[in-house]
């Protein structure tokens, strides 16, 4: 693996801090509607997981459970 000098990783740090502003900024100017109507949004999706898909997300659950008993985590 390659590693890199300060000077690089102090410039991805500069970007991402960018990119993280940027992201703000969005987030601000965003309208109180607009946000409800992602969270309206959101929430629908969150209640419309099919029994199927609820079943599969408890089975992977379990087997999480399991592997953390198994290894004392």
């Amino acid at each position: 693996m390659k590693s890199i000098s300060k000077q690089q990783a102090r410039e991805f740090r500069d970007r991402w801090k960018l990119v993280n502003d940027f992201i703000a900024q969005q987030i601000r100017n965003t309208p109180a509607e607009v946000k409800l109507q992602q969270l309206c949004a959101m929430f629908i999706v969150g209640q419309s997981r099919s029994p199927a898909f609820l079943a599969e997300e408890q089975e992977v659950r379990n087997r999480w459970r399991l592997l953390k008993q198994k290894t004392n985590v």
